[in-house]
């Protein structure tokens, strides 16, 4: 996997600074993304990657947008990234750097969120985790592999 990232590539992407540690931010992304109550089944739609140092929280298809493929965003796919990052920073585990960059005007209040399948990031307490069958939608470790590689050739 190759990777052609430019400067333009990393405006878009949500910059976050970290609270917590990286673990613990990607264990609790494991268990967000959409979901199905009824199959116990929950597919990851964002994952945080270091890119040139700085971390980022990217949605499953900007992995592919960083591959040079070309992608089909829908509006809902930013407004659950989005609201994947209000999430994690609301618990704590994050700040979003470059809220004035990124549009987060979408979305519903995610104060009193609970675990229904009408919100647009679905999710799970850890507690529940071992009751549902996590998938990802991306080889992220292949792809962060690519990233480490292209990290290291910029240098």
């Amino acid at each position: 996997m190759k990777l052609t990232i430019k400067e333009t590539d990393l405006l878009n992407l949500v910059k976050v600074d970290l609270i917590e540690k990286p673990r613990v931010i990607k264990e609790t992304l494991s268990r967000m993304g959409t979901g199905n109550s009824k199959t116990k089944t929950v597919f990851q739609i964002c994952h945080l990657v270091q890119i040139k140092g700085q971390w980022y929280l990217i949605h499953y298809k900007e992995t592919y947008l960083l591959q040079g493929r070309e992608v089909f965003w829908r509006e809902e796919d930013i407004i659950r990234r989005n609201e994947t990052a209000k999430f994690l920073e609301k618990w704590n585990l994050l700040t979003v750097m470059n809220k004035d960059d990124i549009n987060f005007s979408h979305g519903f209040d995610v104060s009193d969120f609970q675990d229904t399948e009408d919100k647009m990031v679905f999710r799970i307490r850890h507690s529940a985790r071992n009751d549902y069958e996590l998938k990802t939608r991306v080889n992220i470790l292949a792809f962060s592999d690519a990233l480490t590689d292209w990290n290291e050739e910029q240098e």
